[in-house]
């Protein structure tokens, strides 16, 4: 009865570890996926669309050796839409984009597409203000009104707050929050900078490497699938050692070298599932391996970053990044006492047999 409880608790553990670390894995994917750039939030004032277009135009004609993408972006809090033909109103965040959609705020399509640029006429609703307004989340096509402008509905998106997202273009509209990605991201701060200052922007910024944060905790994420993987390898490789000794020499080199065949490929398969999990900024390396204050330094950076995210200047993307991070450095303890329980319970077992 006790080797049957024994197994019961060795399973149940194995469950639990698995839908953790898959979970986790999935969501870690999500989060990197939606955090590819690098934010710019103006403290006061901001870039006009006129002067966005002028930059990228300037660093095209110069030859730039810098391939740069820009998507520029605001919020207007407590803003009123209405579907006027069923007398509903919803008080949401208007996000007002020029650029790429899909970079300004952490969220999942639900159904149709993103707003893209030159489409002055559409918009994307979150699946809260759908049922809201329509009472149902298929309002692909449907109508709302914003401003006493109607605006048809591209797509619906799943976010942690309500809103309405459109695509903005004239000339004179200031946006406070910048997305810049580059064809290599690596010093992608210092590339940042530089732009901001060549177009005459110096001090009224804060940087958040949305890339690096992303990338981080999708790599928090996929090392515990990989090392949950090199257990169950070391595990069958010790299963078949074991055997050395009751079988013919042939015979277990033919149990190894199929056993190895399969672990190579099983690593093949999780390889491209994943990528590659590891991740380490070059700006966290030092140049002299001797400077012992490289390290004090960047900590008090990224302590000082992370203070920005979550307290300078608040916004649904940014919080959501911190809030996402804390709860990912937290990830790993638990994965270790989940590991740690699963394999006590399996030496239990392994005893009860012997």
């Amino acid at each position: 009865m006790k080797w049957n409880k024994n197994v019961i608790v060795f399973f149940t553990l194995l469950i639990i570890s698995s839908w953790f670390i898959v979970f986790h894995f999935i969501e870690g994917a999500n989060l990197r996926k939606q955090y590819t750039s690098i934010g710019v939030r103006f403290t006061s004032g901001g870039m006009t669309a006129q002067s966005i277009t002028n930059a990228l135009e300037r660093e095209k004609s110069t030859g730039s050796s810098v391939n740069t993408e820009l998507t520029a972006w605001k919020s207007v809090k407590e803003t009123i839409i209405k579907n006027k033909y069923l007398n509903r109103s919803k008080t949401v965040t208007a996000l007002l984009v020029k650029g790429d959609m899909s970079d300004v705020a952490s969220m999942g399509l639900i159904s149709g597409s993103f707003v893209y640029p030159g489409d002055s006429r559409g918009c994307l609703i979150d699946i809260e203000t759908a049922y809201a307004l329509f009472g149902t989340k298929s309002v692909v096509q449907n109508t709302v009104s914003f401003n006493n402008k109607e605006y048809y509905i591209r797509g619906v998106v799943k976010m942690p707050i309500p809103v309405i997202m459109l695509q903005q273009d004239l000339s004179t509209e200031e946006y406070s929050c910048l997305e810049l990605k580059y064809e290599d991201m690596e010093n992608s701060i210092d590339k940042t900078k530089i732009f901001l200052s060549k177009y005459g922007f110096e001090k009224n910024y804060v940087i958040i490497d949305g890339y690096f944060y992303g990338r981080l905790i999708y790599t928090i994420a996929a090392l515990p699938v990989w090392i949950f993987y090199l257990l169950i390898s070391w595990w069958l490789l010790k299963q078949v050692i074991a055997e050395k000794p009751r079988v013919k020499k042939t015979i277990f080199f033919v149990y190894l070298i199929i056993t190895l065949l399969l672990l190579f490929s099983g690593a093949g398969l999780l390889y491209q599932l994943t990528g590659n999990p590891f991740y380490f900024s070059e700006r966290y390396i030092p140049t002299k391996w001797s400077d012992f204050e490289f390290w004090k330094t960047k900590w008090m950076e990224f302590r000082g970053e992370l203070l920005q995210i979550r307290y300078v200047i608040p916004n649904h993307k940014d919080v959501l990044l911190y809030d996402t991070f804390i709860k990912y450095v937290q990830i790993p303890v638990k994965i270790i006492m989940l590991y740690l329980l699963l394999i006590y319970s399996g030496i239990r077992i392994k005893e009860k047999i012997t």
